[in-house]
């Protein structure tokens, strides 16, 4: 079951078994069914457009990212620094060209 606020990318899931239903626009009944969706959209938004000035499409999916790593490790901001040294300490190294495709 995909309950959903409309959107219309997750019609045509491919692979999958989906019982697809719109939930509605009443707010109660979409903050009952995807209460950290709107959260997170929300404050994404926020924080692009806060953080980061002329964000270019070709980079969204970078930016989402970095959003995402931070919003998942939220409650426990203190690790942030040392978390992404460890993954720069054990990531493969890569040349410039090859960072932004």
């Amino acid at each position: 079951m995909v309950n959903t606020d409309g959107s219309p990318s997750l019609i045509n899931l491919t692979g999958v078994d989906v019982d697809y239903r719109v939930v509605g626009t009443d707010k109660e009944i979409l903050d009952h069914w995807l209460p950290w969706v709107h959260k997170f959209i929300g404050n994404a938004k926020v924080w692009l457009l806060g953080t980061h000035h002329g964000v270019e499409s070709k980079y969204l999916a970078q930016y989402l990212a970095e959003y995402t790593f931070r919003f998942n490790r939220r409650h426990d901001p203190n690790s942030l620094f040392s978390r992404a040294l460890f993954a720069c300490v054990v990531a493969n190294p890569a040349r410039s060209g090859t960072l932004f495709r």
